[in-house]
């Protein structure tokens, strides 16, 4: 029997094996998101725009905290500094971190004047480093006559409110792809290139599989970014009966999001009886 075949049959018999109950769980968790409003402390759109999106993403499913007005100022520097400490802060227990914003302006002519509302949501993973996403949507509307500074208020505030809606659920498709991209990391250390590119083909076939990066080289160890269903346990648990499956005498740990798997250079670890699976 072929190597990709007994790939195959391994995936089929975790597959047949009970799912753990913590990889059901993990299957079934909700989104966990916090909306942080960046911009200046009396920017009353912001936060009316941060209080319907929260809203919003609640009823579509998720679980929504809220961070207290942030001091950024109104450069996208700034705002983007503001979310990522929020991220950097935030417990693992969360997925996403939404950096929000606002930003009126006001064009005033000889007989008419027009408010342009700009909505940024800028969303950041908590687990990884990656680039934020970024959502905008901008509208503009015709001021009535005599709109003294406090009715311009009003209505960009409403405006704000109205487009934070709006943009809710294609936030909420965009925070679920953030939040399912690769968080896990695995480390090969010891192993030949044959032996990785085997090793790629076993974790294709894994059950829950979802994503798995190109890999890169750290120091002497080969890291691949792995998205997976599965949780720790049972991921570990794949792990070792692929190394059984290959006959390869190896170690598996586990520290935080990250597995390390260490080949021992001994005698190989003697093969399953059979390799039907």
């Amino acid at each position: 029997m072929g190597r990709m075949e007994c790939c195959l049959l391994l995936g089929a018999a975790i597959i047949m094996c009970p799912t753990p109950t913590g990889a059901a769980d993990g299957a079934a968790k909700r989104l966990t998101v916090t909306v942080v409003a960046t911009g200046r402390i009396d920017d009353h759109a912001t936060t009316r725009a941060q209080r319907a999106l929260t809203e919003s993403l609640g009823a579509l499913g998720a679980r929504v905290t809220v961070r207290a007005m942030a001091e950024a100022g109104s450069s996208p520097t700034a705002r983007h500094a503001v979310a990522v400490e929020h991220r950097a802060a935030a417990p693992s227990r969360l997925d996403v971190v939404i950096g929000l914003s606002a930003k009126p302006v006001l064009s005033a002519g000889t007989y008419t004047a027009h408010l342009a509302m700009s909505l940024r949501a800028a969303l950041y993973a908590v687990n990884g480093d990656r680039p934020p996403r970024i959502l905008q949507a901008r509208r503009k509307r015709r001021l009535p006559a005599f709109c003294p500074k406090a009715c311009v208020a009003r209505i960009g505030a409403r405006m704000a409110e109205e487009q934070a809606r709006a943009l809710a659920p294609a936030i909420f498709r965009q925070a679920r792809r953030v939040a399912t991209r690769p968080a896990r990391r695995l480390a090969f250390h010891g192993f030949s290139e044959r032996e990785l590119s085997e090793i790629r083909q076993y974790l294709r076939v894994f059950p829950g599989f979802r994503r798995m990066g190109h890999g890169v080289r750290r120091a002497k160890d080969w890291v691949i970014d792995y998205g997976s269903r599965l949780d720790d346990g049972a991921l570990g648990s794949a792990l070792k009966k692929m190394l059984g499956h290959m006959g390869i005498a190896a170690g598996v740990s586990r520290r935080g999001r990250g597995f390390t798997v260490a080949r021992h250079w001994g005698p190989a670890q003697p093969g399953p009886a059979s390799r039907q699976w």
